[in-house]
């Protein structure tokens, strides 16, 4: 099973995502793929007949946010502000879809 892959860039409001894309032959492979994706970690985002946006998320190293929280005086707000932005930029993210031209 070849599987073609490409990077396109998407911007979510402030967020500048680097999305995967991974093309699959059939509704079969895309529910393989999907559920081997779910297994490695990742979340659903998206989803539609024939494709699947998924996101796998990270909330940063503990040694920055020891960092984060030590230079911010130990109130914690810098700490804070980082979980966030972590949160809402993925680690990683693919775009699972069914190609119709390939057999």
């Amino acid at each position: 099973m070849l599987l073609l892959e490409h990077y396109k860039t998407k911007i979510l409001g402030d967020i500048v995502v680097n999305l995967r894309i991974q093309r699959v032959k059939n509704h079969t492979e895309l529910e393989d793929k999907i559920s081997d994706y779910i297994a490695m970690g990742y979340k659903i985002v998206r989803r539609q007949d024939d494709s699947a946006e998924l996101w796998k998320r990270n909330y940063g190293s503990i040694f920055l946010h020891i960092i984060l929280f030590c230079l911010s005086f130990f109130t914690g707000i810098l700490n804070v502000l980082y979980l966030i932005y972590k949160h809402y930029s993925p680690e990683d993210a693919v775009l699972v879809k069914i190609d119709k031209n390939r057999e």
